[in-house]
């Protein structure tokens, strides 16, 4: 059917019609009229651009995106997007406006650090150097001409405006980030304060909504066994995500990492969501559902000093080792050495290992290494790449001696506490070699 609608007519006519699928391009205005047209009776269904974007067959018009968004909600594998309510609509204004006030605080500061520069005042880029900016302007002996001193200060002027009106919204988010339960647990996490917690109990849509969108055939039956001879039967299904960032500097996306979901039969939604992720050890490897382990080992002895287990991905490794060694050795000045195989070679964890007085004898990358002609000159360096490979012996004995290959463990707490067992019985294993020694 093609029939033109005008805007004022478009509930008028949706109250006409049976209940049915209506789909439409997720949008400005998407979320207002899903909304109105669910309050009919009607299944809203929100499609992303990109998505339709393949469908439009020609020039894009109403018409043909009409078609086009048709055409992309009769895929089975369709995924959409949960209309909004309204007071995640009215939470969320409040970063936008934010973004955007500090938009045009940095176009001011930008226009009077340039006006400045005409007459030989020159100062650093930045927002903290608006200080400076306007103390020039101030500055009755500055040698400014006398007819560009109001115009400058109207540009103050402005700029002042718009910090006092960016830390009224700090104050709001700040106090919403009080009363809102999942923003206070989230800032319990180091590096999260009130601003990330707020956006991402607002802004990221929940698990729930992800997993109530996958199609019916992204759901396989899965039945094992924990611990037990009692079969345990349940769906599962695995998405590829791309974890968002605000951080314009980055050349590249993140990487996509893969979430695990659980609905059990008989639920009327997803309520589990297990810990462990689908990861790939190297390219060109299948991923397997998997939690890491993480050891640090004593290199004389060849013992195992401190075990920890931590989700999957792709930075796991450098953060666990980081924390390891704190927590082995807090507070210490006593120089250590720490030798690890090329995957640890990144600027930021040689850096915040030389923080820890810890030297990184670290294997070197073939291209953009941060390990360096001062570290590597030294005969502990090749020491500690010859020794560092021992810590594959107790990997290797806790997958075919203790069992790790593949636990019967559910949850990160469970499946911890049996890696970190593992290691102690390695250790014990080993320690009628170094007493026969």
């Amino acid at each position: 059917m093609r029939k033109k609608i005008r805007r004022a007519q478009v509930l008028e006519f949706f109250s006409q019609l049976p209940s049915c699928v209506v789909a439409m391009e997720a949008c400005g205005g998407a979320h207002f009229w899903g909304r109105e047209i669910g309050k009919l009776g009607h299944d809203v269904r929100l499609i992303p651009p990109a998505y339709v974007k393949p469908f439009v067959k020609r020039q894009k018009n109403d018409a043909a995106a009409a078609e086009a968004i048709c055409e992309a909600a009769l895929r089975p594998t369709m995924r959409f997007v949960p209309v909004k309510s309204e007071e995640t609509q009215g939470a969320a204004m409040v970063f936008r406006v934010r973004e955007l006030l500090i938009r045009q605080r940095t176009q001011a500061i930008n226009a009077l650090r340039g006006h400045l520069t005409e007459f030989g005042q020159i100062v650093p880029q930045g927002a903290t150097n608006a200080a400076r900016l306007i103390a020039i302007v101030e500055d009755p002996e500055s040698d400014l001409p006398a007819d560009a001193i109001p115009t400058l200060k109207a540009l103050i002027a402005a700029l002042m405006h718009l910090e006092a009106e960016i830390a009224k919204l700090d104050a709001e988010i700040a106090r919403r980030a009080k009363e809102n339960d999942v923003a206070r647990r989230l800032m319990t996490v180091p590096g999260i304060g009130p601003l990330i917690a707020t956006a991402i109990a607002v802004l990221a849509p929940p698990a729930k909504a992800l997993a109530q969108g996958l199609p019916a055939d992204a759901w396989k039956t899965i039945t094992w066994r924990e611990g037990s001879n009692v079969e345990l039967t349940s769906r599962f299904a695995a998405v590829h995500l791309r974890v968002a960032s605000r951080d314009y500097n980055l050349t590249q996306p993140r990487p996509k990492e893969w979430l695990l979901v659980e609905w059990p039969d008989g639920d009327n939604e997803p309520l589990k969501y297990p810990d462990a992720r689908l990861y790939k050890k190297s390219p060109g490897t299948g991923a397997m559902l998997c939690f890491v382990g993480h050891a640090l080992m004593e290199n004389r002895s060849g013992l195992v000093v401190q075990a920890e287990l931590t989700k999957a991905d792709g930075h796991a490794e450098r953060r666990a080792a980081l924390a390891m060694i704190h927590a082995h050795s807090p507070g210490s000045t006593r120089r250590l050495t720490l030798g690890a195989d090329r995957g640890y070679d990144s600027a930021d964890f040689v850096r915040d290992l030389r923080q820890a007085c810890v030297t990184p004898h670290v294997g070197q990358k073939a291209r953009h290494s941060a390990i360096d002609g001062r570290t590597m000159r030294h005969e502990g360096y090749a020491l500690s790449q010859k020794h560092r490979k021992r810590i594959e012996e107790p990997f290797g004995w806790s997958k075919t001696i203790g069992g790790l290959a593949q636990t019967v463990y559910r949850g990160i707490e469970r499946v911890r506490s049996r890696f970190v067992l593992t290691m102690a019985a390695n250790n014990l294993a080993r320690l009628p070699r170094l007493l026969g020694a």
